[in-house]
């Protein structure tokens, strides 16, 4: 601080803008009115936005066709499960990226990721 010319004060300021600068805005959360209010839709479209992703990452997985049988089955059961979950979270907002998504896995489950007969051997 001397070296610098800066009183202690001085230096802590500095140091909370910086710290300010960089986490700025902190840790966004839903505040508890948001959560108890039955007319909110933030927690509905969080959860919406959190199941498109988990799924996003899913296909992205089931596409490589990488991962044992059963793994492999496993994840497909997941992907039922969240196409569901998804299907009615999204008849309420109608997000079109949820609904490309939807139809995008329902595809893979129709043909892209069947099992080959060489794989049902396994």
């Amino acid at each position: 601080m001397k070296v610098e010319g800066f009183s202690f004060s001085e230096l802590l300021l500095e140091a909370l803008k910086e710290y300010i600068e960089v986490h700025y805005p902190g840790n966004p959360q839903l505040t508890l009115p948001s959560i108890s209010d039955p007319t909110s839709e933030k927690p509905l479209r969080l959860e919406t936005k959190f199941a498109a992703q988990e799924l996003e990452s899913l296909i992205e997985i089931l596409e490589k066709k990488q991962g044992s049988l059963p793994f492999r089955r496993d994840l497909e059961n997941r992907v039922k499960q969240l196409l569901v979950k998804l299907a009615k979270m999204n008849q309420r907002f109608k997000d079109q990226k949820v609904n490309d998504l939807i139809e995008k896995a329902e595809r893979g489950l129709e043909t892209e990721w069947k099992l080959d007969a060489s794989e049902s051997g396994k």
